[in-house]
């Protein structure tokens, strides 16, 4: 499924420890890359943290074509999550 082009696309993620339990890294950012090729990143100021471990970002698709994400976090939880999502192409300019 294409997400279409001017839409809010939220994401989330968990961060657990090697025990799997929810745990708050030292250290939270999310980057993105947008179909041009333009890298982003986000640091947890600008990051809506939703619990302990448990951070969300709104991030608003202007772009058609293939987008890449990676929550890192680091210190407490060294963790990585990676995924994509695809905007479709603009049926009106």
């Amino acid at each position: 499924m294409e997400i279409p082009p001017r839409n809010i696309v939220r994401l989330e993620v968990t961060f657990k420890n090697v025990a799997g339990e929810v745990t708050e890294p030292t250290a939270t950012e999310l980057q993105y890359k947008e179909p041009s090729g333009t890298i982003k990143t986000i640091k947890s100021g600008s990051l809506t943290k939703i619990s302990a471990g448990i951070w969300r970002y709104d991030l608003l698709v202007t772009e058609s074509g293939q987008y890449w994400w990676a929550w890192i976090g680091t210190g407490t939880v060294e963790a990585c999550e990676e995924g994509s999502f695809m905007v479709a192409r603009k049926l009106v300019a």
